[in-house]
């Protein structure tokens, strides 16, 4: 059973929101740290532990690990809905 969570981002997905407008970093940033838990996640098909969550027009594509003790949600890619999937 996890006791508590950690989120890791990706170089890439960090990239990306650090060059959105702040107001739009802040929406995206409350999302991700609701998950695993929220509205708007799908299971990726063709992945096992591959998920994505949208927030509005943005979608986050994570992954969870867990290690016993902590859950780890890696934040994979952050992107525009039809970028982020290529």
């Amino acid at each position: 059973m996890t006791n508590c969570k950690r989120i890791e981002f990706k170089k890439a997905a960090e990239k990306f929101l650090k060059s959105r407008p702040r107001k739009e970093q802040v929406r995206i940033l409350s999302q991700i740290y609701k998950l695993p838990s929220g509205n708007h996640i799908k299971k990726m098909e063709g992945y096992d532990n591959r998920y994505h969550l949208r927030v509005g027009d943005i979608r986050v594509i994570y992954e969870l690990h867990a290690d016993g003790v902590t859950l780890i949600v890696l934040v994979a890619e952050i992107g525009n809905r039809g970028d982020v999937y290529k």
